[in-house]
């Protein structure tokens, strides 16, 4: 439930950074991204998403009771306690400072390709539907975000109305890009 977000905001990193060196720098783009270089590049993604969920791996798991007055119901949420092993880090800081950065990389660097796209009218079609596509995932990744730096503000003693999100949150993070890339992508749109 960790890596996987965490492995998205990497790759929408990478992607950010190919459509930035695509529309400034063309020529650069031709000789950089080799197919030895993309790689790499997904290998260095799938390791760093590590980062930020390292704590968990070791952290038992426990079920939270909550109680929300709303619902008739009990609800348990599992819940991993990485204070047990890690008691000096806050986990949820450590995943929202993640997701912020990556997220906030991305955005300065979109900002720049808008610029450069209104600058250049010559743009290729296809960079500006990437881009576009780009830029709406990284949208998508607000209410994660937000959600996770709620969570390391308020950490234990967070509303069960935050918990009660979290499962949209993550659908909202994960089902987005296919949708977007059938919105933004003419030839999947024939296709369907």
């Amino acid at each position: 439930m960790y890596y996987l977000p965490s492995l998205q905001d990497v790759s929408n990193l990478l992607v950010a950074l190919n459509r930035f060196l695509a529309l400034v720098f063309p020529f650069l783009f031709q000789k950089l991204f080799t197919r030895r270089f993309t790689l790499v590049a997904l290998l260095f993604a799938i390791f760093f998403a590590f980062t930020p969920c390292f704590v968990t791996f070791a952290a038992p798991g426990f079920f939270i009771d909550m109680k929300f007055r709303a619902l008739s119901f009990q609800i348990y949420l599992l819940h991993a306690d990485s204070k047990v092993h890690f008691p000096e880090i806050n986990r949820s800081m450590v995943i929202g400072i993640f997701e912020f950065g990556c997220n906030g990389i991305s955005f300065v660097i979109y900002c720049i390709i808008a610029t450069k796209i209104i600058l250049n009218k010559g743009s290729n079609a296809n960079d500006v539907r990437l881009f576009i596509l780009g830029f709406l995932i990284l949208l998508t990744n607000t209410p994660s975000i937000t959600y996770q730096i709620y969570w390391a503000i308020y950490e234990s003693d967070g509303s069960s109305y935050v918990f009660l999100t979290l499962p949209w949150v993550i659908m909202i993070k994960t089902l987005s890009p296919p949708l977007l890339m059938l919105l933004t992508n003419t030839g999947m749109r024939r296709e369907v």
